[in-house]
């Protein structure tokens, strides 16, 4: 079983492509040197909100990364953040099909990022518990 953070992002007018920057160059990299990072994604609701979702293999993982996120997002992104509520709970079970690739389609450095996370058959569901 692995526990999912799930953040619920709110950002002041015009500031989601700084913020989703941030998060990519900053606050990605920070939970990837943390223990027991699985994986992270980020959709964006709005041009002031989105949903973020990090996997880790314990749930004191998935509240540690609770305050190294705040710790990134309090230095200077509070002109960028409005609200942020973060929870953790248990993830029962993970599936995805296909080949799982992570893309940042519009990359802070402004080229599209791809990296390969797993490799599946196209038509094979992976479940993970």
């Amino acid at each position: 079983m692995y526990y999912t953070c799930v953040a619920t992002i709110t950002t002041k007018h015009g500031q989601m492509p700084d913020f989703l920057r941030k998060t990519e160059l900053e606050a990605l990299p920070l939970y990837r040197d943390l223990p027991g990072f699985v994986g992270y994604s980020i959709t964006k609701i709005s041009d002031v909100s989105a949903i973020a979702f990090s996997f880790w293999q314990t749930r004191d993982q998935a509240k540690h990364a609770i305050v190294a996120s705040e710790k990134t997002f309090k230095l200077g992104a509070d002109s960028l953040i409005d609200r942020i509520e973060q929870q953790v709970g248990n993830a029962p079970f993970v599936v995805f099909t296909g080949d799982l690739t992570a893309t940042a389609a519009t990359g802070a450095s402004g080229a599209k990022t791809d990296v390969k996370a797993g490799v599946n058959t196209p038509s094979t569901p992976v479940a993970v518990r």
